[in-house]
């Protein structure tokens, strides 16, 4: 089934391309009167002049060079120089913190000024500055999103909430979905050139998902520039790390480039008998035969040995226990049973070929696959009338994830008139067959004040046995209009999932067919002054597998999106900064079955909805100064339910209203302290439902965040290249639960406490 639908996908591009290829010789003549895409000239970041001020005066026709090929992504063509640092251009063109551009929303690289909706880029600056230690902390400055709702939990999912609604399973690496919708992975971040958040619904482009929206990971790609780096870090947690990553041009003519980043790490967490060991290997190759095609080679391996669940209660965490507080270092498992190793691999590529001015095709392709052998045992509820020991469950998991994904992109960029077009139009395809059996059993109760380990624990037979195989195929249709000042964003696309389940117990498969048509519309002026507000509607779906009492296959969920705002990019610094109100409905949610015999099952009459405000600013004053700030209002409440659980009109579980955030670091450039710097961070997070009826609350809390760093060179020149950091992350230690999922069920998640690391990094 995979194979065929592979040669479906591949059929269907060549079809794409053989429309392309007459189109581009139609469209000749037309090249000179189309407006291609510009590039304006990088600026000298060593003064403090923009990118936001070079798209300003480019608007007001001041000169420009033509660009070599519309590039539908950052990573799609090669950077001319390798990894950048505070104050200077990295290479994905963004400086510092700051990024004017993104694939994301688009699928065309379109700067975000003119993007009539809401995407935050953490740039690789960021990543580095702030030591981020996987992808969820990477998004803890960033507004709209919750980053740790887990706290310490370290799983082999990322559990980031986005708008009220969790993207669980939707990360996408450049573009393509990771393993499909049922598999979590965490992506290294070392590995990573950037972080894109497109908030709100996104299935125009991405098919089937959440109205959480996406996070896009952006490799790190080869460049024309020869670099190399070198890590050594260490700190709490007897956490020891060493990182390397090189690359450059493989020839003289720089036809062939080439990048190869890896990491091996041996740590501890905060959790007693718990690991966060990890290796990592990200080859790639870029072959340039000529300025108008690049076809990229990527590929990363990945071994893990981490992955626990430590579900604690609220009595003990934040609710007062007659015992005292459980220590944030219990482990509910035991060492003699757990064990967690999760492998994972993906192979693929990146093809464009640019036709002419006005015609180009894109071919994006991996295949990918993740291995989780787990064992772990969740605590449960306490024992009748006392709070102290607590029921346990061993559960066991072997899953094994294949996933194959292709979309086919053809861009044209012409003119009708007065109105300047970029049209996308395109193909996607992915398969994704996981193998799944797991097991449940009981577990020796554990006293959480005087646990005992190391007991006699029977592995639990498996109960599930299952194949699944998911198939979505979508086309879509975007055109990208430019009228004067105003940019208007138009698509549609159609999607057909099918899921078939195995039970290879019974022998008896399921299947479901799901369609979905989705609409994407939005409007945007372009100021002189920098100004660009904005109106927005955008639509999701997401299948549902399983049934109802009666056997009926539950519907997709859906998603619809208003939303509307504001952006400013300054003409006379590096900036940006957005302000955003939005409302997301999501429909046909199950929710309990309140029938009289249908205990246990569920029917679709959930819905929720989301209403925010965003604000968030990224500065890169000159090569001193960045600073990040973010604010977040949140009203998300169920609308519609059976109520079994009392959460008719109350906060969905886990989810703040306010939360706030700042960050700035600072690097002197003159004077006795040249070369050092210091950052300072401080995140606040308000208060969350702890269940379902909201009748308990977890308590807000505000963490700070601090790092200090020195270029070496300007302490001794033979020193060149050598960089020394500290980051501290939440340094006053503040003991803190993050979120509760239900106290019924003892699902309370306590947060990471202070951790400081260190690292040596030599660049050449």
């Amino acid at each position: 089934m995979r194979l065929s639908g592979y040669l479906r996908s591949s059929f269907f591009s060549c079809a794409l391309m053989s429309v392309a290829w007459p189109i581009s010789f139609l469209s000749e003549t037309h090249a000179q009167s189309s407006l291609p895409p510009v590039t304006v000239d990088a600026p000298d970041v060593r003064r403090p002049v923009s990118a936001a001020r070079q798209a300003a005066t480019t608007r007001r026709g001041a000169t420009v060079r033509r660009a070599r090929s519309p590039a539908s992504a950052a990573a799609a063509r090669p950077i001319e120089q390798g990894p950048g640092s505070q104050g200077q251009r990295d290479a994905d063109g963004s400086i510092g913190v700051v990024a004017t551009q993104s694939s994301a929303g688009t699928k065309t690289n379109t700067p975000l000024i003119e993007t009539p909706q809401s995407i935050s880029v953490i740039t690789r600056t960021q990543l580095e500055s702030q030591a981020v230690r996987n992808v969820s902390q990477a998004l803890n400055y960033t507004s709209g999103v919750f980053g740790e709702p887990r706290g310490q939990v370290n799983g082999y999912f990322e559990f980031p909430y986005i708008r009220g609604f969790s993207p669980a399973g939707f990360l996408y690496l450049n573009g393509l979905q990771l393993l499909g919708a049922s598999a979590g992975l965490q992506i290294e971040p070392y590995g990573l050139q950037r972080i894109e958040v497109v908030k709100g619904p996104s299935s125009i482009l991405y098919g089937s998902g959440p109205p959480s929206g996406i996070v896009n990971l952006v490799s790190k790609m080869p460049t024309a520039k020869q670099f190399g780096e070198i890590q050594l870090s260490g700190g709490d947690f007897d956490r020891k790390q060493v990182a390397f990553d090189i690359g450059g041009p493989a020839d003289p003519q720089g036809q062939f480039l080439y990048r190869l980043t890896g990491l091996v790490r041996d740590a501890q967490t905060q959790v007693d008998f718990t690991r966060d060991d990890r290796y990592f290997i990200a080859p790639a190759v870029t072959w340039r035969p000529n300025e108008n095609t690049s076809f990229t080679v990527l590929a990363q391996a990945q071994k893990a040995n981490s992955g626990f669940f430590n579900f604690l209660p609220a009595q003990g965490t934040f609710l007062p226990n007659v015992n005292g507080r459980i220590s944030t270092s219990l482990y509910g498992g035991d060492p003699n049973f757990n064990r967690s190793t999760i492998e994972s691999a993906a192979v693929g590529y990146q093809f464009e070929h640019r036709f002419s001015d006005v015609v180009t095709v894109r071919q994006n392709y991996r295949h990918a696959w993740l291995d989780v052998n787990a064992d772990n045992i969740f605590t449960g509820a306490f024992l009748p009338n006392q709070q102290r020991i607590v029921t346990r469950t061993a559960f066991s998991n072997r899953d094994r994830y294949d996933a194959d994904t292709l979309d086919n992109q053809v861009q044209l960029n012409f003119n009708t008139f007065d109105l300047r077009h970029t049209v996308l139009a395109g193909y996607d395809f992915q398969n994704s067959v996981q193998d799944k059996k797991t097991g449940t059993g009981v577990a020796p109760s554990l006293d959480l004040f005087n646990p005992t380990y190391y007991v006699p624990i029977t592995a639990p037979a498996f109960t599930v046995n299952t194949t699944q195989d998911f198939q979505q195929n979508g086309v879509y249709l975007q055109d990208q209009i430019k009228f004067g000042r105003f940019v208007t964003q138009l698509g549609i696309r159609n999607d057909r999932a099918n899921t078939d389940t195995l039970n290879n117990f019974t022998n008896k498969t399921a299947s479901q067919t799901d369609e979905a048509t989705t609409k994407r519309a939005g409007l945007l002026y372009l100021f002189d002054s920098g100004v660009a507000p904005y109106g927005s509607y955008s639509e999701s779906f997401q299948p549902q597998p399983g049934t109802d009492f009666f056997g009926a296959a539950f519907k997709p969920t859906t998603g619809k999106q208003w939303e509307a705002g504001v952006k400013y990019q300054p003409t006379f610094f590096n900036g940006l900064f957005t302000a955003a109100v939005f409302e997301i409905t999501r429909q046909n949610v199950t929710t309990p079955d309140t029938a009289p015999g249908h205990q246990g099952r569920s029917v679709q009459l959930g819905e929720v909805v989301s209403r925010g405000l965003e604000l968030e600013s990224r500065v890169s004053l000159t090569n001193e100064l960045d600073i990040l700030a973010a604010y977040t209002y949140l009203d998300a409440k169920v609308t519609k339910s059976t109520n079994l659980l009392g959460d008719l009109g109350k906060r969905p579980v886990g989810i703040p209203t306010n939360a706030a955030s700042l960050w700035a670091d600072y690097t002197f450039r003159s004077g006795a302290l040249n070369g050092f710097g210091v950052a300072g961070g401080v995140r606040y997070t308000g208060s969350t439902a702890a269940n379902a009826d909201n009748s308990i609350e977890v308590p807000s809390y505000t963490l700070y965040d601090a790092a200090i760093h020195y270029e070496l060179a300007y302490l001794d020149p033979r020193l060149k290249g050598f960089k020394l950091a500290v980051n501290a992350t939440n340094l006053f230690d503040r003991v803190y639960t993050a979120s509760c999922l239900s106290t019924t069920n003892n699902q309370c998640f306590y947060g990471l406490r202070r951790t400081v690391l260190g690292s040596l990094t030599y660049r050449w």
